[in-house]
């Protein structure tokens, strides 16, 4: 644990508009582009405040999938390069999480955005990640996830995602409805809840 003193997680301002100061942070495992804090204020209320380059477009692509009604962290605060979410404190996962978990992703799923693609580019660490829209499924995965950047793989590696690319139109259906996806789906991105919402 640590203190205010020790770590500078929220600017002064808006701790003023929180009518509170921090009374605990400690670091959580993060991602490739953001730092991540645990803070409790000393009102009681507690948040995971993320910084980075990028954390003001996770905000508005948790937004997407609260409309749909995801099970996602509310978005308290957004400013340039920090983002206040809501604290969701962790259970053992059980049977009906897990089916309560695969019924919320099947709902956002079933939504149709009617096109491949999304309003923002994002990135994995060093690696850009270009959401720009296309015309079909196999060119979205090929040109806009497996080649995305095959500057940042060993040459014989790169050589090999492209002929698999050059094949998606094989392997692909050409025009699935184009559901909202998560993008950042693994065990590191899921909280388990004793109450799932």
């Amino acid at each position: 644990m640590t203190t205010r003193d020790d770590m500078d997680t929220l600017p002064q301002p808006l701790l003023d508009a929180f009518d509170a100061n921090v009374a605990e942070t400690r670091r959580l495992a993060g991602g490739d582009l953001s730092d991540v804090t645990y803070v409790k204020l000393d009102t009681g209320r507690e948040m995971v405040v993320k910084s980075g380059p990028l954390v003001h477009v996770e905000a508005r692509m948790l937004a997407a999938m609260a409309m749909v009604h995801a099970p996602v962290p509310e978005v308290i605060h957004t400013e340039h390069r920090l983002i206040c979410l809501e604290y969701l404190p962790e259970a053992p996962a059980s049977r009906e999480t897990w089916r309560s978990f695969g019924e919320a992703l099947a709902q956002m799923h079933s939504w149709d955005g009617g096109q491949y693609g999304w309003q923002e580019d994002y990135a994995f660490g060093s690696v850009p990640i270009p959401n720009a829209t296309t015309a079909s499924w196999p060119e979205f995965w090929a040109e806009r996830r497996l080649r995305a950047d095959l500057s940042a793989l060993p040459p014989e590696l790169a050589a090999r995602v492209d002929r698999l690319a050059a094949r998606l139109p094989e392997m692909l259906p050409e025009s699935p409805r184009a559901s909202l996806l998560h993008g950042d789906l693994w065990a590191g991105t899921c909280i388990s809840q004793k109450t799932v919402r």
